[in-house]
């Protein structure tokens, strides 16, 4: 079944509640407090909640939308060097350790 005809089952009025929970997938993601509280302004300002602003991301981002390809390339660029950093941090350690025992 597609992401198309999973939408239009769950917003078919007539399809029972049970069958519109049949077809989405429950998710827990922990933000930091000032992020939510900013997000939930910016939705009670547009009259949408959380869950629409986010089917609508992760919609952008399946269809391959440029400027959220770009956001999750940028973010796997500064993922990459977070670890590089701490892979650094982890061998200069691990060579201060060295020589402090030689």
């Amino acid at each position: 079944m597609s992401i198309q005809d999973l939408r239009k089952r769950a917003a078919d009025p007539g399809a029972s509640k049970f069958a519109q929970l049949d077809i989405r997938k429950d998710i827990h993601l922990s933000i930091l407090k000032p992020s939510h509280l900013e997000l939930k302004v910016l939705c009670m300002r547009r009259n949408l909640t959380i869950q629409e602003i986010f089917e609508e991301f992760v919609s952008r981002i399946i269809a391959g939308s440029p400027d959220m390809i770009e956001m999750l390339n940028d973010l796997e660029t500064k993922k990459r060097a977070k670890q590089a950093h701490k892979l650094t941090n982890i061998d200069a350690e691990s060579l201060y350790d060295i020589i402090q025992r030689g």
